[in-house]
């Protein structure tokens, strides 16, 4: 970016403060170049909806695109608690579109990958019999080990068996 358009960038930051901007949250600047504008991830509060959109600076003029919108209920109570909860998804949605245009490894994915591969070799492993369960885990030092460990790192419970489809089907 010259510095004429770096210039330019700032003062249309500038007067997006200026005139109240909705941005809560915003990625670092990806720069122009000779193929693409300069622009920005951000997490916007637009009052009734959390926005996560593409930033575009063009000149002394910004622009937003590609959105994913979580609206927010109107009320108190439980109603705050869910606005709550679409911020939370807002955040992620806004880190993951961060992390993308940042080039950057998404590690909790990749934690969330090799977890959902051990629990199904685990549960692989297990008969769906609860008490045979019970059995089969205390009777194999390394298999409780490797449960303890697997129930520690993602709070999950792999001791009970898994629900059956088909019995809540009949319910």
């Amino acid at each position: 970016m010259s510095e004429i358009d770096n210039d330019r960038f700032c003062e249309a930051a500038r007067l997006a403060r200026a005139k109240g901007s909705d941005v809560i949250a915003s990625s670092p600047m990806i720069l122009a170049d000779d193929t693409t504008l300069a622009h920005r991830i951000v997490l916007r509060d637009q009052g009734d909806q959390f926005v996560v959109h593409t930033q575009i600076f063009e000149g002394s003029k910004s622009y937003f695109e590609h959105g994913n919108y979580f609206p927010k209920r109107k009320g108190e109570g439980t109603l705050a608690e869910h606005n709550r909860i679409e911020l939370r998804k807002a955040w992620v949605k806004f880190e993951e579109r961060s992390r993308r245009i940042l080039g950057m490894e998404n590690e909790l994915h990749d934690y969330k990958a090799a977890a959902d591969v051990a629990e199904s070799i685990i549960q692989s492993l297990l008969p769906e019999d609860e008490q045979e369960r019970a059995e089969a885990i205390s009777d194999d030092y390394m298999l409780e080990s490797n449960i303890d460990t697997f129930e520690h790192f993602t709070g999950k419970d792999l001791r009970k068996p898994l629900p059956d489809p088909d019995d809540e089907e009949d319910e």
